[in-house]
């Protein structure tokens, strides 16, 4: 196997941490989890919202395994999970949350989703 780069060790971990994020709002959409940094609202169904982001927990996961695993398929899926976690906290915030309970989500996504473009990250899997 070959050695991995610190780059997408890095990008693993933060895929992980996206994972701990995504499983934490929709614990808190599920309401079994306090809300600390602002309302909490998908629609006016927070069970969708718990859905979306109970999907975007798994997503994550699998995209941290396959970073770190050097899976061909990672960096181009990291990018499309990127993508959908920012969409899916900005669904949030259209559906009545507040910017506080989405900024983590929506940091954590964009901060992949820029490193995701960085030579090293590029280069490790082909992409350079």
């Amino acid at each position: 196997m070959p050695r991995r780069p610190v780059g997408v060790t890095v990008l693993g971990v933060l895929a992980a941490v996206a994972a701990g994020v995504s499983l934490y709002h929709a614990l808190q959409f599920f309401g079994t989890l306090p809300v600390m940094l602002g309302r909490f609202q998908f629609f006016g169904q927070n069970f969708w919202g718990a859905m979306v982001f109970s999907f975007n927990a798994l997503l994550w996961a699998l995209v941290a395994w396959g970073l770190l695993s050097l899976k061909p398929w990672a960096w181009l899926f990291t990018i499309v999970v990127a993508v959908l976690g920012l969409l899916s906290a900005i669904f949030g915030l259209l559906g009545g949350s507040e910017l506080s309970a989405m900024l983590p989500a929506l940091v954590i996504d964009a901060i992949i989703l820029i490193y995701c473009t960085t030579s090293g990250v590029k280069q490790a899997f082909g992409r350079a």
